[in-house]
């Protein structure tokens, strides 16, 4: 991870709102996949107060892309992603 990658991090943390964006082949994916494991280890810190687990909303411009981000979250969290949408093909995801 990079300065601007930590400092991406850092500020996707500590607010309330953080969009990443930027061209092909910048870390997208992967700091999305770092920030989300980050949370999901983190749960009990962050969701303490509710009654019932928070749910997390990503939002991907492309299909393929969400695609991607799934495959990497299935890693460290095996059960209760829902993919909305059509046209996946990532058979990993499909399951």
């Amino acid at each position: 991870m990079d300065e601007s990658q930590y400092n991406a991090l850092i500020y996707t943390l500590i607010s309330e709102l953080a969009i990443l964006q930027g061209p092909p082949g910048t870390g997208k994916t992967y700091m999305g996949l770092q920030i989300a494991k980050l949370l999901f280890d983190n749960w009990s810190i962050w969701n303490s107060d509710a009654k019932e687990s928070r749910p997390m909303l990503v939002v991907c411009y492309t299909n393929h892309a969400l695609d991607q981000f799934l495959e990497g979250i299935s890693k460290f969290v095996p059960e209760g992603i829902i993919r909305v949408g059509g046209r996946c093909k990532n058979e990993t995801v499909a399951q």
